[in-house]
């Protein structure tokens, strides 16, 4: 891990440490030097890096490697900014019916009953509304 690879939730700072240069967002967690290119991840950008070259370990294997907290990591699989590879035997559960999804909080089926519900629900509001 390179002096510029620190742990943190999102980068803060915009000048690399290397040549002061400033740093420009990649996107998912990169950051590349418009000087001298050095490379620079962010919490999310180590734990993509981390999947992508050795695959997914327990989560408090992975958080232990790339200094990450574990929490964080939990935080990124919720989101939806960080997913488990095809096959993995790891995985997050559906927080509706509990079935093993990749990532974010519902699985598919549940994530359109869901938005069902919540069209519903908007469309008795406006009804109210237009009553009143």
């Amino acid at each position: 891990m390179s002096e510029t690879e620190k742990s943190n939730s999102s980068l803060d700072y915009v000048i690399c440490k290397v040549c002061e240069g400033n740093l420009e967002n990649k996107g998912f967690g990169v950051y590349v030097c418009e000087d001298c290119h050095n490379i620079v991840l962010d919490d999310l950008g180590k734990a993509r890096a981390y999947v992508e070259e050795c695959g997914l370990n327990e989560a408090q294997e992975m958080a232990e490697q790339i200094n990450v907290p574990l929490l964080r990591i939990q935080e990124f699989l919720s989101e939806g900014r960080l997913e488990l590879p095809e096959g993995s035997q790891s995985f997050v559960c559906c927080q509706k019916c509990g079935c093993s999804i990749r990532y974010g909080r519902y699985c598919k089926d549940c994530s359109k009953e869901i938005a069902g519900e919540i069209a519903k629900e908007l469309k008795h509001t406006r009804r109210k509304k237009q009553r009143k």
